[in-house]
């Protein structure tokens, strides 16, 4: 049997397409594959099987999840040794200041059209020259495209020498970012995602947001409040029970209002009381 290495596009974002992955490692063992491991709430899934045959084994996932879940997402697999070749070929692994956490790899369904590699070529160039154009003609024949991500201002911030495990980039329930990669970004830094004006009008557009990062395993980089003008209890009496209507269930709840808000603040030096 070969591992298999299959990445399912559009799950868990944003509240769509949700799907756990005990109930996907659980269709894929029902599907005939061994050993299934999936990583976080990714939707990837490193798998046995004895199929050779990629687009086949698309297929039988995309149907699979189809008939059971009721969506059918964009499949991508690949081999060990194809993903051992991209490891290889990492234009950025040899300069000091690499952090193999802010780098992207996007993997293609197919290799893409002339006039398709020229477009992508041609967006690195506009964008500034790097290693990884020097590397794209040739990452592009095998479907993969390496490039270092953007960084959100927490990455500045974190080169300032500050700790992001002390800083809350606020209001970003504003933020138009349906797949969530500037939030996820700074959790991954350890920095905190705030939802500031909470318990009103607005609540319907941000509570998908605040469960997709759930979903993603960064329930300790949430935090929620509310502007004074709608009164200081409306997180909670009004909020929070979108939340948990959509799935967030009173565990993770209490770790966001209480225990998060506890570590955010825990640095705050304790000062004497006046007249204590």
């Amino acid at each position: 049997m070969s591992v298999v290495i299959s990445m399912l596009r559009g799950v868990n974002v944003g509240g769509r397409n949700r799907l756990k992955m005990d109930a996907l490692r659980a269709l894929y063992t029902a599907l005939g594959f061994r050993d299934a491991q999936t990583f976080i709430q990714s939707g990837n899934v490193v798998f046995r099987t004895t199929s050779k045959d990629s687009d086949a084994l698309c297929r039988r996932i995309q149907g699979g999840i189809e008939r059971s879940f009721g969506f059918r997402p964009e499949v991508v697999v690949r081999s060990v040794d194809q993903m051992r070749k991209v490891l290889a070929r990492n234009p950025m692994a040899g300069r000091r200041d690499f952090d193999p956490s802010k780098l992207l790899v996007t993997f293609l369904a197919g290799t893409p059209d002339p006039d398709a590699r020229s477009r992508i070529l041609g967006l690195e160039l506009e964008r500034q020259p790097s290693p990884c154009h020097d590397l794209a003609e040739e990452l592009l024949g095998i479907s993969d495209v390496v490039e270092p991500e953007a960084d959100p201002c927490v990455l500045r911030i974190e080169d300032a020498g500050v700790d992001p495990r002390r800083v809350c980039i606020g209001h970003l329930g504003n933020l138009n970012d349906p797949n969530l990669y500037v939030h996820k970004t700074i959790c991954r830094r350890g920095g905190f995602v705030g939802f500031d004006r909470q318990g009103g009008n607005g609540d319907a557009n941000v509570v998908p947001l605040v469960i997709g990062l759930l979903d993603a395993g960064f329930a300790d980089n949430v935090l929620i409040s509310g502007d004074a003008s709608r009164g200081y209890a409306r997180p909670v009496t009004s909020f929070l029970p979108k939340l948990k209507a959509a799935g967030a269930d009173d565990a993770t709840l209490k770790k966001i209002m209480v225990d998060n808000s506890r570590r955010f603040l825990a640095f705050v030096p304790k000062r004497a009381r006046p007249n204590a």
